[in-house]
Order: C-alpha cells, then sequence, then structure tokens
C-alpha cells in the first residue's frame, strides 16, 4: 500500500463523508447577512468553524508530512558526501572492529612512534599513518586533539577511521578540521556537538581519509590538504583511545594518549 492511500485510509477513519458540505459552505458564502446566520444556527459573532473531523484530517495530514520530512532530513544529515563511494564506505563499515582490551585500572598500552625515512617520527606501520598530535582544546562536551595523518597510499582507496576509548568502551567522536582544508572527512552518525575557539564542531561516529587521486588540490600549484581531523573524547573518560584504520585489503589498530598533546604515543 502506498503512502497516499494510507493517508487518505486514515482521513476516511477520522473524517466521515459529507457529500453535503460543499453546497452548505457555498450557500453561506452566498447568502445576506440574516440568511447566513440562520444558515449558521449560531448566534451573531460566532464564525463559520469546519468541522472539528475535518480539522483532525488536517491536523494528521500535517503531522504524517512533518515525520517524512524529518526522517528525510535525518538520513541526509547521517549520510556519507556524495564525493564518497557509498559501496566503498559500506565495505569497510561492515569490518568487525579489533581493539585490545584494557582494564580500568592497567597501564594504557600505547603504540611506540618509530623513525620512518621520508616522514620522520610516525605511529603505525601504513599505509595510513599518525604523524601528529598538537594541543588540546577543551570543549563544552569534550576534549579535543588535532591530528595529522599522512596516507602512503599505493592504489586508489579511502581509509575508514574508528576510535574507542579503551578502558570505558565509549566511542570517541571525530569532527571536521576547522582551521583550514583537509583531506579528512568526519563521517558517520552525529552524536552530539560542540563548541571550543569560538567554532562549532559536530560530532561524528567516524572519518575516512581521502587518497591522492581524489583529493582535490588547495592551489593552482596542485598542492593537496593536509589529512587533519579533530579527535574528540568525551569528558570522564580515561583518553586511552584506540584508533582503527581500515583499508582496502588491510586493517591497523593504534594507541594513542588524548590527554599528552605533545605525545601521542610512548
Amino acid at each position: 500500500m502506498s503512502l497516499r492511500t494510507e493517508i487518505r485510509s486514515a482521513i476516511d477513519q477520522v473524517s466521515p463523508p459529507a457529500p453535503t458540505l460543499e453546497t452548505k459552505v457555498i450557500a453561506y458564502v452566498a447568502a445576506e447577512e440574516p440568511k447566513r446566520r440562520r444558515l449558521s444556527g449560531r448566534r451573531q459573532g460566532r464564525v463559520f468553524r469546519a468541522p472539528l473531523a475535518l480539522v483532525a484530517a488536517v491536523l494528521l495530514v500535517a503531522l504524517v508530512g512533518g515525520l517524512i520530512l524529518a526522517g528525510r532530513y535525518w538520513r541526509e544529515l547521517n549520510s556519507p558526501p556524495q564525493t564518497i563511494s557509498l559501496t566503498e564506505l559500506r565495505g569497510l563499515e561492515g569490518r568487525p572492529l579489533a581493539f585490545p582490551a584494557v582494564p580500568p585500572g592497567a597501564t594504557c598500552p600505547f603504540t611506540p612512534s618509530t623513525v620512518d625515512p621520508n616522514l620522520g617520527f610516525v605511529i603505525g606501520s601504513g599505509p595510513l599513518y599518525l604523524t601528529n598530535g598538537d594541543w588540546l582544546l577543551i570543549g563544552q562536551q569534550a576534549e579535543w586533539m588535532a591530528v595529522t595523518f599522512n596516507y602512503q597510499a599505493v592504489k586508489p582507496g579511502l581509509v575508514l577511521i574508528r576510535a574507542r576509548d579503551l578502558k570505558t568502551n565509549q566511542t570517541v567522536a571525530f569532527a571536521q578540521y576547522p582551521f583550514g582544508p583537509s583531506g579528512v572527512i568526519a563521517t558517520g552518525q552525529v552524536t552530539g556537538s560542540d563548541h571550543v575557539e569560538e567554532r562549532s564542531l559536530e560530532m561524528r561516529s567516524e572519518a575516512v581519509a581521502r587518497d591522492p587521486w581524489h583529493t582535490q588540490p588547495i592551489n593552482k600549484q596542485g598542492e593537496l590538504p593536509y589529512l587533519k581531523a579533530m579527535l574528540g573524547s568525551r569528558k570522564g573518560v580515561s583518553g586511552c583511545v584506540g584508533l582503527q584504520f581500515d583499508v582496502p585489503g588491510f586493517i591497523q589498530n593504534l594507541v594513542i594518549d588524548l590527554r599528552s598533546p605533545s605525545a601521542p604515543g610512548q
């Protein structure tokens, strides 16, 4: 059954047929004032009013229409940008999370940094590396770190980035980097909003790093934007954060300390 049929059926249930209503309305509008008072059957000063069932039907249609619009807005809000392959993203999202279990009182198992001959100090084994974690910002909802990645892609492909606080198992949010262009896009489900440094941040459940072939240059010289994102841990959690990078054909897990901006890993 179509939505239009369901709406009509609902209206019929709350508003019984009134075949003479149209004739009565026309006669009332065309009549002189004395006759109009007789047709209305009410004292002078009262206005002509539609039957209560008809009013209820109109309200029902408005309510259904509002729900449809709200549902459409919610889907669009939580949908990835059109520039991202939905099929590729859904395939990466279907992979299980493999974060290490860390008891509340245990030491956080930080991933140590290494030296790459081309990139310098990095965390991870590639193709996506964590290269920096700068300045901790305190928002109204979370504590935020600006993290920088480097994607040494050998072929086109998205990288899905997900994060958890390992001691509380709470989701760590991502937000679009607000201080310049970035090749990392915060996507996934909207989990809230925050306000830091006079900027509003939309909190998302995941982020996607684009490969160089699908990244828009920021100038005529063909320079690509840095791969930067805001990583937010809600107040009251441990700050021991696990990151999972899902690349086509590869999965990598890192552990960083969100409370130590100068040293994400030990």
